[in-house]
């Protein structure tokens, strides 16, 4: 089962120091999409608290790093205007939104994919 989470979960965990809580709760490796990873390299750069917690995650391969494809782009079409740029590339296939392959992690309410 993959567990998905998005740039507000881990800055929400990361700024209380909570991601060990995270980890805690699912018992299993985390993953971000690719858009969230470019997102929390910005917000290190940008001398974030909690970004630095974060990739440590990633290059300690708990957290891992997936890629979209272009098969995932008609899930992304249905997202909210209110999504930002990690979170667009957040819905993708593998998961569909209905199916049980997966949990997603957000604050954001889930589109229906547009078939």
């Amino acid at each position: 089962m993959m567990i998905l989470v998005d740039m507000n979960i881990l800055s929400t965990f990361g700024k209380v120091g909570g991601l060990k809580l995270l980890f805690e709760l699912f018992q299993t490796k985390l993953s971000v999409s690719s858009n969230v990873f470019c997102e929390i390299s910005i917000a290190y750069e940008k001398e974030y608290s909690f970004a630095k917690s974060v990739l440590d995650c990633i290059k300690n391969e708990k957290i891992d790093v997936v890629a979209v494809d272009q098969e995932d782009l008609p899930y992304m079409l249905g997202l909210p205007k209110s999504f930002g740029p990690g979170d667009s590339g957040f819905f993708f296939k593998p998961l569909c939104l209905t199916t049980l392959l997966g949990i997603i992690v957000s604050f954001d309410p889930f589109p229906q994919p547009h078939s």
